[in-house]
């Protein structure tokens, strides 16, 4: 059920959570891990998620994120019902009714013709219920890998490097804002041996006047590190636009705020002749 911006978007059903628009910091739309699609083709299923900036608490658990799983084939046949609650609450905020009008004509979500997969369609009225134009998601542009196979404890899962930050999928679902990164960095945690072409890696963050946070991923393919702090790079620099006053969007005004910027550092392992042993620490981006 969706309703005006301000008010809630909440489950159907009085007893279930509720999530405030204003909530919302970033809404992503991400394929789901497939070995043998090819980057930037239609993927069978998505991930849509909402990156909440206060947890919802769901009875003695907390959570940061909201996650849809939405199909990539099928049409989404509730269009209609989620436009006619929209509808209904009209006087409440009519610009919210008109933003989901523009993004799905009446005539298609009440008759389900638009033909378009469920992820699409769920896509368009998120974007129109939070006032943006679209959904994040991954850009080849910005990191060459949609995704990359990583695990979080026992649990095996997907790393996606975005332009607003990395997010980890699918549980526990984890999202951290790219200004809020300390650092990067790869290497064995403890004793745990990972194996000839495995790592894990390590993502530190800090929120604006909290104690900074590690996150370890693990059974990270070493091959696929130097992407990663690629991205890093990316971040740091758009951070450090921002700062200099000529960074746009939402994560750079943020980060502009807190003057945090994160930084590659040179390392011998770029030479194509390095092999690291186990214990040569690995390479590292930084914030300063």
């Amino acid at each position: 059920v969706f309703r005006p911006p301000g008010a809630k978007a909440a489950a159907a059903g009085g007893s279930h959570p509720t999530v405030p628009w204003g909530d919302v910091r970033h809404a992503m739309r991400l394929p789901k891990p497939d070995n043998y699609r090819k980057v930037g083709a239609p993927a069978r299923a998505y991930f849509l998620v909402l990156a909440l900036r206060s947890p919802l608490q769901v009875g003695k658990q907390s959570f940061g994120c909201v996650v849809i799983n939405a199909d990539g084939i099928k049409p989404f046949p509730g269009a209609g019902a989620l436009i006619a609650e929209a509808r209904a609450g009209e006087d409440r905020d009519s610009a919210l009714a008109a933003r989901l009008a523009a993004a799905v004509p009446p005539s298609a979500a009440d008759a389900g013709a638009s033909g378009e997969p469920e992820h699409a369609m769920l896509a368009k009225i998120l974007a129109a219920g939070l006032g943006v134009p679209r959904l994040e998601e991954p850009d080849p542009q910005f990191c060459p890998s949609e995704w990359f196979k990583a695990y979080r404890g026992v649990e095996e899962g997907a790393l996606y490097p975005l332009r607003v930050g990395v997010l980890f999928l699918p549980k526990p679902a984890i999202f951290v804002p790219a200004e809020d990164i300390v650092s990067i960095n790869s290497g064995r945690e403890g004793t745990v041996h990972c194996g000839a072409t495995n790592t894990d890696v390590h993502v530190e963050h800090a929120a604006e006047g909290q104690a900074s946070v590690k996150e370890v991923f693990s059974n990270f393919v070493k091959g696929d590190v130097p992407t990663l702090l690629s991205c890093a790079s990316a971040w740091g620099a758009a951070v450090r636009q921002a700062r200099e006053g000529g960074g746009t969007g939402a994560a750079a005004g943020s980060a502009a705020g807190r003057g945090s910027a994160v930084d590659v550092e040179d390392d011998e392992e770029d030479d194509d002749d390095f092999e690291p042993s186990d214990d040569e620490p690995q390479p590292t981006a930084r914030r300063p």
